[in-house]
């Protein structure tokens, strides 16, 4: 499963594409994985001009998308009946793990908890990190933090 604020965006969609095809150096299951990438946002994803903000329209802007359509709260709920149904249309599937780029990190820390439906998650330039969610995942997670994210934030062992 992967998640991004931006949608269908397009390094988002080769990065999915190059898990999908399970390359790893001397990897025997090459080809082995699937990779599903829902759109939460259709028409409306965040709008990437706004990035990195330099006004404040752009930051207000940000702002109202994240507590707007992308608020987390509103955004996890939803993944629970959507994995049942991928369940139950790939029944040879017996084993997911989320990936979450930026805002899809968040969302990958909130459904890492306890009861879990993921084995594994990671996070790569993760935004909105917070050490209470951190403190709460029960399943392996990777915190691949970019030069913009605090160390002492992202890195807890």
């Amino acid at each position: 499963m992967v998640y991004d604020v931006f949608g269908l965006y397009i390094q988002t969609l080769k990065g999915a594409d190059i898990l999908a095809s399970g390359y790893a150096p001397a990897n025997d299951a090459a080809g082995d994985f699937k990779v599903f990438m829902p759109d939460f946002f259709g028409d409306h994803p965040q709008d990437i001009a706004n990035f990195p903000p330099k006004t404040p329209a752009q930051i207000k802007s940000i702002i109202d998308y994240m507590t707007g359509p992308a608020d987390p709260a509103k955004t996890v709920p939803l993944i629970a009946p959507m994995m049942e149904e991928i369940k139950k249309q790939h029944p040879e599937l017996t084993s997911f793990a989320i990936f979450g780029t930026c805002w899809g990190g968040k969302i990958a820390a909130l459904v890492s908890q306890e009861g879990s439906i993921f084995e594994a998650s990671a996070q790569v330039h993760p935004s909105l990190l917070d050490i209470n969610d951190a403190s709460k995942v029960a399943i392996p997670m990777v915190v691949l933090p970019s030069m913009d994210e605090d160390v002492e934030v992202s890195v807890i062992t």
